[in-house]
């Protein structure tokens, strides 16, 4: 998909597809330049016994438009990637969670209607973090549920229920590896019959 973005050898096309071609490849670009930088930085920290070498943590607007870019294009392995780096400690976030959380990615999944990205999100998984509330339990297993809300307080259930040919979507946040919405919705039942 990005090789198709930076191979422009055919012009035979409107000027505004050229144009589009045009930017494409340079995000795609910017894209490759800036996960290089990441990756080398993250490698130098990882395998340095001295961190004079780079002790500047990457910082997070870049991260956060390299994260857009991966869901953008629909890339669950390089999303994985680009999480787990951030739990590593190697991006400049003062809470990882709160971060990942305050990013929306699942909520953005979903209303591009991508079941494969909203399924990766739905068992992506970390063993970096800290127990929840800093106690002796265990580590947070699942990081984003169909429950979560954003500011406005919508689930991405919600943005899926509203939106047209999304039934592929709507069956993967149903079928979260925490059964949320069937513990949800059996509450809800329950509560109704009395």
């Amino acid at each position: 998909m990005l090789e198709h973005g930076l191979d422009l050898v055919s012009f035979d096309q409107t000027s505004k597809r050229i144009d589009d071609l045009m930017i494409y490849r340079s995000r795609a670009l910017h894209f490759l330049h800036e996960i290089g930088w990441l990756l080398q930085r993250s490698h130098v920290r990882a395998t340095s016994e001295q961190r004079q070498y780079c002790p500047d943590r990457f910082p997070v607007a870049r991260f956060r438009w390299l994260l857009s870019f991966a869901v953008d294009q629909e890339w669950c392995a390089v999303l994985r990637k680009l999480l787990n780096t951030m739990f590593q400690g190697d991006i400049d976030v003062l809470s990882p969670i709160e971060f990942a959380l305050g990013e929306n990615l699942l909520h953005t999944a979903v209303k591009k209607r991508s079941k494969p990205l909203v399924e990766f999100l739905l068992r992506y998984t970390t063993t970096n973090i800290a127990p929840v509330g800093g106690g002796d339990g265990a580590p947070v297993q699942f990081l984003f549920t169909p429950a979560m809300t954003e500011l406005s307080n919508i689930t991405p259930l919600h943005i899926a229920a509203t939106i047209s040919d999304a039934i592929g979507v709507l069956d993967a946040l149903t079928d979260d590896p925490q059964q949320v919405t069937t513990l949800n919705c059996h509450v809800l039942t329950c509560c109704s019959l009395l």
